[in-house]
């Protein structure tokens, strides 16, 4: 599983005014209970260099959607959301839902 962005402790999460940070937490596999936060106007996620999916920031909420990519091969390499395949369409992301990448999957959530 990667990310672009760089995993920082959970204690040092501030969100400009008005905007509510979040971020998501890895539930199984080898980086398991590991917490990345979803700083960036725009964050990619995604296994082995493959850009899956982008999770987008903005004042209200945030999205995910699908990439496409020609180096997809597997059906698990689809991204899945709440067990649904995720589109290039963005969706609204709500608290603990559970995002799933070539078989990895996360929690998103806010930070309090």
């Amino acid at each position: 599983m990667e990310t672009d962005n760089a995993a920082k402790p959970a204690a040092a999460a501030k969100a400009p005014k008005g905007e509510r940070l979040a971020g998501v937490r890895i539930l199984n596999g080898p980086m398991a209970k590991k917490v990345l936060e979803l700083r960036k106007p725009f964050n990619t996620i995604g296994f082995n260099g493959i850009k899956m999916a982008m999770i987008a920031r903005n004042a209200n909420n945030y999205t995910i959607s699908g990439l496409k990519s020609n180096k997809l091969r597997r059906a698990n390499d689809v991204p899945m959301l709440n067990g649904k395949p995720i589109t290039t369409a963005a969706s609204v992301l709500k608290e603990h839902d559970i995002i799933e990448l070539a078989g990895t999957q996360m929690e998103f959530f806010y930070f309090d």
